[in-house]
């Protein structure tokens, strides 16, 4: 019987919705990030699509967010993604924010 769900180890494609303003740069700090903000009651929020090669790749973007402050509204796993960035593919240095 094949086994289903997800593993820590594999490859997936994420949604992460935080509130408040990313800048547009912050998603050259991982690639293949896409962002968009949208507007809510509450104020701005920024979704991120972001492919990550494992889990410990999403807890880094995780973290990294987590290091600006921004409240952590949702994380969504996708699906798995048949294309990811290169390994060693994360910039240095802090993202920014708006």
């Amino acid at each position: 019987m094949a086994q289903r769900g997800i593993k820590v180890h594999e490859p997936g494609l994420y949604q992460i919705i935080v509130q408040g303003t990313l800048a547009e740069d912050w998603a050259d700090y991982v690639s293949g990030v896409s962002l968009a903000v949208t507007e809510s009651e509450a104020g701005p929020r920024t979704v991120l699509i972001c492919p990550v090669l494992d889990q410990a790749s999403l807890a880094g973007i995780l973290a990294r967010l987590h290091g600006l402050g921004l409240p952590l509204l949702a994380v969504n796993y996708l699906g798995k993604q048949a294309s990811f960035p290169a390994p060693g593919t994360i910039r240095e240095g802090p993202p920014s924010t708006e």
